[in-house]
């Protein structure tokens, strides 16, 4: 049917992002194991500023000309593959750039380095992870609570944007785990 086929599309498009998300984070993590953290940042506002000229552009062109377009579903999926990809890019462009350096001491460091046990990691990145577990099951139930609220028509619509904030203030909070529990493996107790 035409639903299917609708919904089918966007998942499609979407098939990149493991890959580059991915990538995207083996090199942060390696930019940040080498001390580079202020390199993670412009990958990160890369991704943001890919997305939103994609989107301004998508928008330009809707208002502006008759060219049809793809329904919104797809459009937001590409958006977001465009700027998932671009910050792996970035990452595989800096990483390279700043890396080399990084590896050819990394012999040196090994030798005098001590290695963190499992122990020491899953006591750094539990309370991260649970954090982003309870996030997840607080939205389902945060949803379940407003349909059974007052006006819950107008509630749930709005409920996507409201969504959409938190997941923007929030993933600064979320990138920043990634460099806590980087830092943690490269300064053990």
């Amino acid at each position: 049917s035409l639903a299917h086929v609708a919904s089918v599309i966007p998942l499609v498009v979407l098939l990149p992002i493991t890959a580059a998300v991915g990538l995207r984070r083996m090199l942060q993590g390696a930019l940040i194991r080498a001390g580079l953290t202020k390199i993670v940042s412009p990958i990160m506002v890369s991704r943001l500023a890919i997305t939103t000229l994609f989107l301004g552009a998508v928008l330009m062109l809707d208002r502006w000309t008759s060219i049809p377009l793809p329904d919104g579903n797809v459009i937001a999926s590409l958006a977001f593959v465009l700027g998932v990809a671009s910050g792996a890019v970035h990452a595989s462009i800096a990483a390279a750039h700043h890396l080399q350096h990084a590896l050819d001491t990394v012999d040196e460091a090994a030798t005098t380095h001590e290695t963190i046990t499992y122990r020491r990691m899953l006591s750094v990145y539990m309370p991260l992870a649970l954090t982003s577990v309870i996030i997840m099951l607080g939205r389902p139930l945060v949803a379940f609570a407003i349909a059974r609220s007052r006006e819950p028509v107008l509630s749930l619509a709005a409920w996507p944007i409201v969504q959409g904030f938190l997941f923007i203030f929030t993933s600064l909070a979320h990138s920043y785990q990634e460099v806590v529990v980087a830092r943690a493996s490269t300064h053990p107790e």
